[in-house]
């Protein structure tokens, strides 16, 4: 995205797969962090982060759902299982 914007690409590239964590790390450091809009919804950052909207059309990504086989999970797991799959087929109808 940088380099179709003619811009050099950042120096520093960090994957953060916790969300307490991306929120530290950007608070206390110059860093920028891409987040899904349903995330920022949730407003658990408000008094750290800002948004930027940009116009710019952000690369899509893949999320994957794995579970132990033939293991039964618990109920809360269920819902969470339930969750992820609503919340993609959601995200594939709005594109």
């Amino acid at each position: 995205m940088f380099a179709a914007a003619g811009l050099s690409t950042p120096r520093w590239v960090i994957r953060c797969e916790s969300i307490p964590g991306l929120i530290a790390i950007t608070a206390k450091s110059d860093f920028i962090a891409t987040v899904p809009k349903s995330l920022l919804a949730l407003g658990i950052a408000d008094r750290l982060l800002e948004p930027v909207r940009v116009r710019e059309r952000m690369a899509s990504s893949t999320m994957s759902l794995f579970m132990k086989r033939d293991s039964p999970h618990s109920a809360p797991a269920g819902r969470l299982i339930r969750l992820i799959k609503d919340e993609g087929k959601r995200l594939r109808a709005t594109r």
